[in-house]
């Protein structure tokens, strides 16, 4: 995955700022993430953990944002279709 290089702190203030970077955000891309700083840091490199888990980070709060929208979109259906009284 071609987003998976780098540590992922300048796509974060970009992502923040307003720009929309493709796939940033994508499942794919939080596994290899993921595998890359545990196998990083598992075999002792000198590299730092922290940007690569400010992107994971954000690729967590965004899915979060994304499932509530969905689910506040079927909640809110829900409850007007059970809310109803027949009479």
């Amino acid at each position: 995955v071609p987003g998976g290089v780098g540590s992922g702190i300048p796509e974060v203030k970009a992502y923040l700022n307003g720009c929309r970077i493709k796939r940033f955000t994508s499942w794919s891309l939080f596994i290899v993430k993921i595998f890359g700083t545990v196998l990083s840091v598992s075999s002792s490199l000198a590299i730092g953990m922290e940007g690569p888990l400010v992107h994971i980070g954000a690729i967590i709060g965004a899915s979060f944002t994304k499932l509530s929208s969905v689910l506040s979109k079927f909640l809110s259906c829900w409850t007007t279709t059970s809310a109803r009284v027949y009479t």
